[in-house]
């Protein structure tokens, strides 16, 4: 499989590290299989759970807070099926709360949060 031609014949509005993610499932349970096409989105969305919980930890200082946090997202029935279906918006929405993440630690560095 040629994984060049895959990279470069992606949609352009997919993120090529999205893109890149995606590919790895592929590329070690194959194209034929279908958990292949799912597991890097299954994986981003444990993911999303756990920087839900580290962000509540960082913006309330609570445990509680971030275990409500954290069990909230994993049962959101949205956030579920994205997960399932290996749609790329939850990628999207890790690397988003990755983002506000590192603004808050930055904002906190700096004495200001």
């Amino acid at each position: 499989m040629n994984w060049s031609v895959i990279l470069t014949s992606m949609l352009p509005e997919h993120l090529l590290l999205v893109g890149m993610l995606a590919i790895l499932g592929l590329a070690v349970f194959g194209a034929s299989d279908p958990f292949g096409w799912r597991v890097a989105v299954a994986v981003c969305g444990i993911l999303l759970v756990l920087v839900t919980m580290l962000l509540a930890q960082l913006l309330f200082r609570s445990t509680l807070f971030a275990v409500i946090a954290g069990g909230l997202m994993a049962i959101d029935g949205n956030a579920i099926v994205m997960s399932r279906v290996a749609l790329l918006d939850t990628m999207l929405a890790l690397f988003v709360l990755l983002g506000a993440g590192a603004v808050l630690l930055d904002r906190r560095a700096d004495g200001r949060g």
